[in-house]
């Protein structure tokens, strides 16, 4: 009731009361972890939830919440082995692979990142998620051509995924290949209407030597920050 009305305190107080005389009362551990998630204490909420999931029979669901807490509190190695922990005895638990991929992306382990996301596309192909940050690991290892295949597919599938076509038009330029990457983001740029599309749109024209053109984009992304003194690229 206390937890109900807002009196986490109190609620706090009692939870950790109960847990504190009968370890085993799970439901009262349980409960002073969502006090303390909510009260912003995420480290300790997470560290609960970890505490109790060796005698929960929904342990993975308790290690998962605990790895999402640690992975939003920037814990990203308490994180990343309780993720660990999850495949260890799941290797197919979707969202943890995800995590992952992620985390070794930010560390700048690509090739790790892309082994993650290549392991949700084998259990479910059309993941859009897993298809655009597969492309845009294969992007920051260079490798170009694979960025182009995975993004496509992902905009195949997704129309709207504004971040697979900015990465798209990205790897088009980085390919060389101007003719190509000029058409898709003339297309894409009115609808992203995101500065750093006109800034890249702008960077095809010059390559192109259509001069004009490539002002004009540049201009528009100076519209689009009017605040800037000026559009770097």
């Amino acid at each position: 009731a206390y937890n109900i009305a807002g009196n986490t305190v109190a609620a706090a107080n009692d939870a950790k009361k109960c847990y504190e005389m009968l370890p085993s009362f799970t439901a009262a551990g349980f409960l002073l972890a969502e006090i303390y998630e909510k009260s912003g204490e995420k480290e300790k909420s997470a560290e609960l939830m970890l505490m109790l999931s060796g005698n929960s029979p929904e342990r993975e669901s308790m290690l998962y919440k605990a790895a999402i807490l640690k992975y939003n509190n920037k814990d990203i190695d308490g994180a990343q082995k309780t993720f660990e922990e999850i495949l260890s005895s799941n290797n197919s638990h979707k969202e943890s692979l995800y995590y992952m991929g992620n985390i070794h992306y930010s560390l700048k382990e690509y090739a790790k990142a892309k082994d993650f996301f290549s392991r949700i596309m084998e259990l479910e192909p059309e993941n859009n998620a897993a298809l655009t940050n597969f492309g845009i690991a294969c992007f920051a290892l260079r490798e170009y051509g694979s960025a182009e295949k995975y993004l496509e597919e992902a905009l195949r599938l997704k129309p709207d995924n504004n971040a697979a076509a900015e990465m798209l038009g990205r790897a088009f330029f980085e390919n060389k290949n101007y003719s190509k990457a000029a058409q898709f983001l003339e297309k894409i740029a009115p609808v992203i209407n995101k500065k750093s599309v006109y800034i890249l749109l702008g960077r095809v024209k010059l390559e192109t030597g259509k001069n004009l053109e490539a002002l004009e984009a540049l201009k528009k992304a100076a519209e689009l920050s009017p605040k800037d003194r000026e559009v770097s690229y």
